[in-house]
């Protein structure tokens, strides 16, 4: 799962430069490449984990009723490639009206990431067998009923895409880069085959599953454990809904945070069977929405750079710092990062919050440059368009002699980047 660090002037792909202003017919045939690959990549990624405990309850009962775990496993790559067409619409339209987009644009808007809390604590708690969805809103993507299990399959397609945007899986980064530079067409066929290999794998493991007894027999017959296990699988999507809550925190001010965490306890108190009347509660639940809405617009004046480690020194992102530096003879690693995005959080645990990534700054005169991407903020999606990417993560080294910058692999190792930075190179 690794691309691999790249100099600049390699990631033109067959004659499609991430900035190219003509298209190449084999260029959009490889970026379509890419994106399928990446598509099927990125349901390994950790934002998707979440998600996964639909996808497990969907296969469990393919064995069992084959016509409908087919139809299910079509709703739902339905629900998928219509999402990320829908997306590449959206950023068609959005470039066209002069806005700077990239890849996860969405979770960019607090009101985005009020809604996803709401929507993944509300699937926890119908995991958790705390409320059942009734079937006008049971495709809230638990698919756990069965009062309209192709509602909630399509959905479950939908909210997958959804949450997928946090991370980009190897090979993304540059094929959506393509589609972002090229628009129109190109970006349709890019995003379709990104749709299609997001959704094949469940897609295709329901169908083998449907299609081979033998297999089908291994699956264990519905029963108790079923309750057990959506118990069970409620603890991510309770986690996802933390998540959610803490991006939000970094978007709004303090008083934002506090009016959805009360908006989130009128919500539970609507849903839930309670001692509170069951004509109270459509109301609470209206109030908690409209409490949330109004939460999302207590946007921060200033953002600041996620939490760093004390002891790894660091700069906020800025191009003309980057040319001064390297004008002082000075190595520069840029880390593009997000609140919301889940790959970042996971380099920076493993590599740039370290005591060996301090150590190797020191030693190798080397200055870490951190730009946050959580809210939209022109000057870095400029930077990111720079070097045909499309969205966070974008880790950038600047070596010594005025050498070529590298981009670096969007999945880190500590030992070749501190390598990288011992080398100079």
């Amino acid at each position: 799962l690794n691309e691999g660090a790249i100099p600049l002037n390699l990631r033109g792909l067959g004659g499609l430069g991430a900035a190219s202003g003509e298209v190449s017919v084999v260029g959009v045939i490889i970026a379509a490449g890419l994106a399928f690959a990446g598509g099927i990549i990125l349901n390994l990624m950790p934002c998707v984990f979440p998600i996964l405990s639909m996808k497990i309850l969907a296969v469990s009962r393919a064995g069992h009723d084959h016509r409908l775990a087919r139809h299910e496993a079509l709703l739902y790559g339905g629900g998928v490639i219509i999402s990320f067409v829908a997306l590449a619409v959206m950023i068609s339209i959005a470039q066209a009206l002069g806005a700077a987009l990239g890849w996860g644009f969405q979770l960019q808007s607090p009101f985005v990431t009020a809604a996803l809390s709401i929507v993944m604590l509300l699937v926890a708690l119908n995991l958790s067998g705390l409320f059942n969805i009734g079937s006008s809103v049971q495709g809230l993507g638990a698919g756990v009923t069965v009062k309209n299990p192709y509602a909630g399959a399509f959905l479950t397609g939908v909210l997958a895409v959804v949450v997928a945007a946090p991370c980009t899986a190897p090979f993304m980064a540059t094929a959506i880069g393509v589609a972002l530079a090229q628009g129109g067409l190109v970006s349709f066929v890019i995003f379709l085959a990104l749709g299609v290999g997001f959704a094949l794998p469940i897609v295709g493991l329901t169908y083998a599953i449907t299609y081979l007894p033998g297999l089908a027999k291994r699956l264990p017959k519905p029963g108790p454990w079923m309750d057990r296990f959506k118990h069970i699988l409620a603890v991510p999507m309770y986690l996802a809904a933390l998540w959610m809550v803490w991006v939000f925190a970094q978007q709004v001010s303090g008083w934002g945070l506090f009016a959805l965490i009360i908006a989130l306890g009128l919500i539970v108190l609507g849903v839930m069977r309670t001692v509170i009347p069951a004509m109270t509660r459509p109301v609470l639940l209206g109030l908690g929405v409209v409490l949330a809405l109004a939460s999302a617009a207590q946007t921060r004046a200033v953002t600041t750079p996620a939490a760093v480690k004390a002891d790894v020194p660091y700069e906020a992102f800025s191009i003309e710092r980057i040319a001064q530096l390297r004008a002082e003879g000075k190595n520069v690693m840029v880390d593009l990062t997000a609140a919301w995005c889940v790959s970042c959080k996971v380099n920076e645990r493993l590599v740039f919050h370290t005591d060996d990534f301090a150590a190797a700054l020191k030693e190798t005169n080397t200055v870490y440059m951190v730009g946050d991407w959580t809210n939209q903020d022109a000057r870095i999606t400029a930077y990111l368009s720079r070097y045909g990417r499309s969205g966070v993560p974008l880790y950038v080294w600047y070596g010594p002699n005025g050498a070529e910058p590298v981009i670096l692999p969007q999945l880190l190792n500590k030992g070749e980047v501190i390598k990288m930075m011992g080398s100079g190179t």
